[in-house]
């Protein structure tokens, strides 16, 4: 789903960069993004996350193209409804520029275009509560989900959570961006006062500003959150090129030079930040976990994980899976850490993030991304286990 997402989203920037600009310089953008390196890392990667950039990029073009026309804002709505199905932030960060689209339209129209919106959205509520077992489950995982977000907003935790969101959305840009962002960046404070009066303009502030507001002072979780505003980035790029193209030939070939660039650079990194080296790293990280526990009898072990735990529950189906980490990180906060085993246990650790320094006894041990250690029966565990099925599961 990922690759697949990240071809539409690239494909899709394509055809709404037409909207500003010729074919090349849209190609130029196009380009840019699909080899944007936080691209072209969550377009390889088992995470929802590029179905962000699609669903910015297709609802803010069906924005643009519908923006005036009353038919076309109520389909334009209801795909908008549909497509949060996916990703519940598309409400929230273009929100602003759906009431843009509305506003030359009759009140008549606004109404029908809002039910609209409602329409797409119980179209993907229904299935996802009647899969929750009721409106209560969805509800009640809903509010789990909100709450952690909320430990991670600066409203309730401060100017260090504002640090952290500030330095992971400069870090998504850049590793999605790159020179590209630079160069947009000086070029949008430059157009700053023509936002309101330029269509175009408050079209791109609408489709960008609202998303890092939300990023900066209520919730970010990721660098790849950026990926709702890179498309915006590379659209604005190729209107960019297309305008001072039009008087210098070479503009555009060196535009999709830079975009291009970007892709090499992703090559070509090594083992740092997102880049084709890094993905490499987590899949032969995933072999080992494979051969480990493989080796390793399914009976009297467990395998614990924190930025790896959905990972390991794909890969070690045979035997249970824990999450270790702070408290807040669990989703539901009623989970309680596991009681000491009742048999010897082999604990298996998987990826970053479970910290072992100082707690594990010196009879670990470690191959490639895997540690291991041993816990005798009646002996609490030296790090926190959570276990986040809904179905406790026993070691057997």
């Amino acid at each position: 789903m990922s690759i697949v997402a990240s071809g539409l989203a690239a494909a899709t920037a394509y055809l709404v960069a037409r909207r500003f600009a010729r074919s090349g310089a849209a190609c130029a953008g196009a380009l840019g993004l699909g080899l944007s390196p936080i691209a072209w890392t969550f377009g390889e990667t088992a995470v929802p996350y590029e179905l962000l950039a699609l669903g910015s990029i297709s609802i803010a073009g069906a924005f643009h193209a519908s923006r005036g026309r009353p038919d076309r804002t109520i389909a334009a709505s209801l795909l908008w409804g549909l497509a949060a199905g996916f990703r519940q932030d598309l409400l929230v960060i273009l929100g602003p520029l759906w009431l843009w689209t509305i506003a030359p339209v009759a009140w008549r129209d606004r109404a029908i275009a809002a039910g609209s919106v409602a329409a797409g959205c119980l179209f993907w509520l229904v299935p996802s509560a009647l899969g929750s077992g009721g409106l209560d489950g969805y509800v009640a995982a809903l509010t789990a989900q909100a709450g952690r977000v909320e430990t991670m907003s600066p409203i309730a935790s401060g100017a260090p959570q504002l640090v952290s969101n500030l330095s992971l959305s400069a870090y998504g840009l850049f590793w999605g961006s790159l020179a590209v962002g630079l160069v947009m960046l000086v070029r949008g404070l430059a157009r700053l006062a023509a936002v309101g009066r330029s269509p175009n303009a408050t079209f791109f502030a609408l489709w960008i500003v609202p998303a890092l507001v939300f990023y900066t002072f209520v919730h970010t979780g990721d660098p790849a959150y950026v990926l709702s505003v890179l498309p915006a980035i590379f659209v604005a790029f190729a209107a960019w090129l297309d305008a001072i193209g039009a008087g210098r030939p070479w503009a555009i070939a060196l535009g999709t030079v830079v975009a291009v660039a970007q892709g090499a650079f992703f090559i070509v990194t090594g083992p740092y930040g997102l880049s084709a080296e890094a993905l490499a790293a987590h899949d032969r990280s995933v072999h080992e976990l494979v051969a480990v526990t493989t080796a390793t009898p399914a009976r009297g072990s467990v395998v614990v994980a924190q930025s790896g735990y959905l990972t390991a529950i794909y890969y070690a189906r045979d035997r249970p899976v824990r999450y270790s980490g702070a408290t807040p990180e669990v989703l539901d906060r009623s989970v309680r850490a596991e009681p000491p085993p009742s048999v010897r246990t082999t604990v298996i650790v998987f990826g970053g993030g479970v910290k072992l320094d100082g707690v594990i006894p010196t009879s670990l041990s470690a191959t490639g991304s895997i540690q291991l250690f041993v816990v005798d029966a009646g002996i609490s565990y030296p790090i926190p286990l959570y276990d986040l099925e809904v179905e406790p599961a026993s070691i057997p």
